[in-house]
């Protein structure tokens, strides 16, 4: 039997879904049909437009990532294990040791503010909050030191543009007070942590010299091992606290992480010291004010103060790190 399409109410009630496909058209497409199936895809669909030309413009970066370079100088000259320099009281000297913590690190943008760095995750030398800073390399004088160096920190900020930077000499009072061998790098870094309640040298910094170039000039030297004092408490059980933090809060202004570098003279933080004797500064004792003035820590009460001449801004040099 021939099918005929008919329109006829009865014939359309009887054959109901089968006479619908055959009075289609041969040509009509799948889409059509999907259409007369009900589809939400067909022509009269809502249009999405995620597939136009109407792009959304992509979202911010929620960081940027930032290298922090140090140098160190003993004045004007490169810092450098074995080399002889000479001080502002005409006495010579070598480096036996600089090494130091930083913490608590921001940018300063135009309006002042300081927007904290957030460090990278670096071994051996930095963990979330606290990096050190290592400028010998363990030849002629620096013993007690490694052979590797390191001489930038790396971590993220959030985007914008920035004119200066902000940090501390210190370890994380969190931290600070923690069995070394129970931590990562660089917190394991044994002659960094004191055995006074098992809090961290913040910084080392020493120097050996004669008093004049005289082969038979009395030995002299000066130290600078900078931690918290005036601690009590069980380190073991915790709740270690110290009366006198001596962390500084050095501020730098007129600096741009993409082309400048973070200065650390030495000949400044011993500067006008008499090497004719053995200056020794372990953060307590009257060998300590001046050191302690220089790195911008008040020694009576172990708080900071503005009067830092220790760090300094330069262009970084295309032959350093």
């Amino acid at each position: 039997m021939h099918l005929r399409c008919q329109r006829s109410p009865l014939l359309w009630i009887s054959l109901h879904f089968f006479v619908l496909l055959a009075c289609s058209a041969p040509d009509a497409s799948v889409r059509d049909s999907a259409v007369l199936l009900g589809s939400s895809r067909g022509p009269d669909a809502g249009t999405n437009n995620a597939g136009s030309g109407d792009q959304t413009d992509a979202p911010a970066p929620e960081s940027q990532a930032v290298r922090l370079r140090f140098v160190a100088r003993v004045g004007d000259e490169p810092f450098a294990c074995g080399a002889t320099y000479r001080s502002s009281l005409g006495s010579d000297y070598t480096p036996a040791d600089l090494r130091l913590f930083v913490q608590d690190v921001a940018l300063i943008d135009s309006t002042g503010s300081e927007r904290p760095v957030r460090l990278d995750v670096r071994a051996p030398w930095q963990i979330d909050g606290v990096a050190l800073i290592d400028f010998e390399d363990a030849s002629a004088g620096c013993l007690a030191g490694t052979r590797e160096r390191n001489l930038e920190l790396t971590g993220h900020v959030p985007p914008g543009e920035y004119r200066g930077i902000a940090f501390s000499n210190g370890v994380p009072e969190a931290l600070n007070h923690t069995d070394p061998s129970r931590l990562p790098a660089p917190l394991q870094a044994g002659s960094m942590s004191w055995g006074w309640l098992q809090g961290y040298r913040f910084l080392m910094a020493e120097i050996t010299g004669r008093a004049s170039s005289s082969d038979t000039a009395a030995p002299a030297s000066a130290l600078l091992h900078l931690g918290s004092t005036a601690c009590s408490g069980n380190p073991s059980a915790g709740g270690i606290s110290c009366a006198k933090p001596n962390r500084n809060r050095v501020r730098l202004p007129e600096f741009d992480p993409a082309a400048d570098a973070i200065v650390v003279d030495l000949a400044e933080l011993f500067a006008d010291m008499d090497l004719a004797t053995v200056t020794t500064c372990h953060s307590s004792g009257d060998d300590c004010a001046p050191l302690f003035d220089h790195l911008g820590i008040d020694l009576t009460s172990g708080l900071a103060n503005d009067r830092q001449r220790v760090y300094r801004i330069e262009p970084a040099r295309a032959s350093e790190p």
